[in-house]
């Protein structure tokens, strides 16, 4: 059963949308080497603003791979078959707490958390891609790579990492070479797609453009996953939100295909809704699996 949250008259419509957002307002970066595939490749610069033009977007989607594989490790024979339409359930990502089973209590959430909830992963057959809990005891400026290792060597399922900094991923992916047998056969078979989070409201802040760039030169899988939220990093409406998340998701999936054409890209469906009273980000909305529905419509 398929849920198609627009009609094929508004889907056009919110592409065109998201191409508006991108040739009138376009993004902005501190990150030099952003900036200037862009501007070698088409882009234009107005103040300090980064701005598309139809030819630019065309040609960036054009290139896009229809479908790629993630693969388990030693041996596991589960591939994920990304773009086969098929379905597949992930783990929860960046849970910084857990509730403790012998005390009841919350509390941060520790390595050793993290290599129980991998090994549970792994178990369960229902569970297809693992990504990890944050662990608070270990140093916070190799969390991602910490977590790496320590989901790797507990699990053989294919994984989806979260990169924090630009700083981190040459270490991310030295460990998940290392597990591969090298670049060229982890290149060959990918145990991962590794995401970045662009900055909302239109802001490829330096780290996540860094680290972009850096994903695609390595021959990796990339997943983009801004996070807007309806109502303050993005406009009130779920259809305006969502154009905008999705003009943020193109303008990192071209910037992908500047650099290398055919490169595989996930697009991440990621829109929130912010709490009138408290500012906090509501993570059970109903807006959201309608802003979700919506943005994977587009994808399509």
């Amino acid at each position: 059963m398929r849920y198609d949250y627009f009609s094929d008259g508004e889907l056009i419509q919110m592409h065109e949308a998201s191409v508006e957002i991108l040739k009138r307002i376009g993004i902005s970066t501190s990150s030099d080497r952003l900036r200037g595939l862009f501007l070698d490749n088409g882009c234009k610069e107005k103040g300090e603003r980064i701005l598309f033009t139809e030819d630019v977007i065309d040609k960036g989607l054009k290139t896009v791979p229809s479908a790629f594989n993630i693969y388990g490790r030693n041996g596991c024979d589960l591939v994920i078959e990304m773009g086969k339409q098929k379905g597949y359930a992930q783990t929860c990502v960046g849970a910084p707490s857990v509730i403790d089973l012998e005390t009841e209590e919350k509390r941060d959430a520790s390595l050793k958390d993290l290599e129980d909830f991998a090994k549970l992963s792994d178990a369960l057959e229902n569970t297809h891609l693992i990504s990890p809990v944050f662990p608070r005891d270990v140093p916070q400026e190799i969390i991602v790579t910490a977590e790496t290792a320590a989901t790797l060597r507990n699990s053989s399922k294919p994984q989806r990492i979260c990169a924090e900094s630009s700083h981190e991923l040459p270490y991310i992916i030295e460990v998940l070479a290392a597990v591969a047998g090298g670049m060229d056969a982890l290149r060959e078979r990918p145990l991962a797609y590794i995401e970045v989070s662009t900055i909302s409201p239109l802001n490829s802040g330096f780290h996540p453009a860094e680290a972009l760039i850096d994903i695609v030169e390595a021959g990796l899988p990339l997943g983009i996953v801004p996070c807007p939220m309806m109502g303050a990093t993005g406009p009130i409406t779920l259809a305006g939100c969502v154009a905008q998340h999705n003009a943020e998701i193109l303008s990192s999936v071209i910037a992908s295909q500047m650099l290398k054409p055919g490169a595989p890209v996930v697009m991440s469906p990621r829109v929130t809704f912010m709490d009138m009273k408290t500012g906090l980000g509501l993570w059970a909305m109903p807006e959201q699996g309608l802003a979700a529905a919506a943005s994977a419509q587009l994808a399509r």
